[in-house]
């Protein structure tokens, strides 16, 4: 139900979740909401057997990855979260890409302010030392705002290319689990 759910992510993190719309309990929606704010980079795929064009385009608002009507074809779920997986890997190395600039930054910022001060007095080789960081730094900062621009538009085949991987390994870490929720289907 909604609620574990729920409790399930104060605990834990997760890349994705697969979503019923109608649930005891909460109903999918308002576990969408909570999960999207509890956990903003995690991928949430929406099925129901009763979809609406009010709760599809409520589900879009709150974030969902995707909306499947049931019955779903087991390959259109497969896709689905090769697409969610390879969408969150997306958002977690921009996320890295994002706190490595601004280390970056700072590094520079307080490379320059070593630069002022050890100009300002008669140590040269203070001066050398600080003009040698400034330049690995702005190197470095070169290089992660290259690789923002790569990736910063969507994900690469790269990406697209390491989902099955990653899927693989998810399924082997439920596998060592006992997972406990309904499934009516096999997905193979």
């Amino acid at each position: 139900n909604g609620e574990q759910a729920l409790d399930c992510l104060r605990g834990d993190m997760y890349d994705l979740m697969l979503l019923d719309l109608n649930m005891p309990g909460m109903d999918g929606l308002e576990v969408l909401r909570q999960a999207a704010l509890m956990a903003p980079e995690m991928q949430i795929i929406l099925l129901t057997a009763h979809g609406s064009l009010e709760s599809a385009i409520e589900a879009l608002r709150f974030g969902a990855h995707d909306y499947l009507l049931k019955p779903c074809p087991p390959d259109q779920i497969i896709r689905s979260v090769q697409s969610g997986l390879a969408r969150r890997t997306e958002l977690a190395h921009k996320h890295h890409l994002l706190q490595q600039l601004e280390t970056s930054v700072k590094q520079l910022r307080n490379a320059e302010w070593n630069l002022t001060y050890a100009q300002s007095k008669p140590n040269q080789a203070a001066a050398d030392q600080a003009n040698s960081r400034i330049a690995v730094v702005q190197a470095s900062l070169q290089e992660a705002q290259k690789e923002w621009e790569r990736v910063k538009n969507g994900p690469t085949r790269d990406d697209l290319d390491a989902a099955p991987a990653r899927i693989d390994a998810a399924q082997k870490a439920l596998s060592a689990r006992e997972i406990k929720a309904p499934f009516n289907g096999t997905i193979t």
